[in-house]
């Protein structure tokens, strides 16, 4: 498999996991929810956001800006890249959104709510040595910055990465991801419109 192939299919797996999720993250029954997740081709500085609306009148309660990874081994510390914070940061200003770190591992999902942490701690940034690519190995490792995030600090929900395998083989996933991929475009212009204040235009 290529490396690109590799990568795709590894954000695919984001978003299935993602989709999955939302419901149980979300009230859908009680609020208007409305997602978009950003295509599993492209590398934005996210994976997908939400907009959380009043049923009855439509006003706009909340917004969230998600980034997700999947693990394959589970730490009671989990990593997060100080370029990946810092543009999650900044979609979530310009978004007026609140950026979620969310990782799924094989004892469940830890969802992190970066604005609520950094309420209650100063987050610490050490320079280690990391594999520069989780996709491609030749390129060996490299100096990055990051700081960890203890489990106790996100909320839990029993949604585990080892669930992944049973998810890709139902087809309602993966026609939905397949169908979320196909509407990209066109709904990107219309969330970015909403999200960030752009201009609607063709691409």
């Amino acid at each position: 498999m290529s490396t690109k192939s590799e990568f795709i299919e590894k954000a695919t797996d984001e978003r299935i996991l993602l989709k999955e999720l939302l419901p149980r993250l979300f009230d859908f029954e009680k609020y208007d929810i409305q997602y978009y997740m950003t295509s599993a081709e492209e590398k934005d500085h996210y994976d997908g956001y939400v907009m959380v609306y009043q049923k009855d009148t439509g006003k706009s309660l909340q917004r969230y800006i998600i980034e997700v990874k999947v693990r394959d081994t589970h730490y009671e510390k989990l990593m997060l890249e100080k370029p990946k914070y810092t543009n999650l940061k900044i979609k979530a200003k310009e978004s007026h959104s609140k950026p979620l770190y969310i990782n799924f591992t094989p004892n469940g999902c830890y969802i992190h709510n970066i604005y609520n942490i950094e309420k209650t701690i100063t987050f610490k940034w050490t320079k280690e040595k990391h594999k520069a690519s989780t996709v491609d190995k030749s390129k060996g490792k490299v100096n990055k910055i990051v700081t960890y995030l203890h489990t106790d600090l996100a909320k839990f929900i029993d949604l585990k990465q080892s669930e992944l395998p049973r998810l890709k083989k139902e087809k309602a996933a993966q026609e939905t991801v397949r169908k979320e991929c196909i509407d990209h475009k066109q709904k990107k212009c219309l969330y970015k419109y909403l999200l960030f204040g752009e201009n609607i235009t063709k691409e």
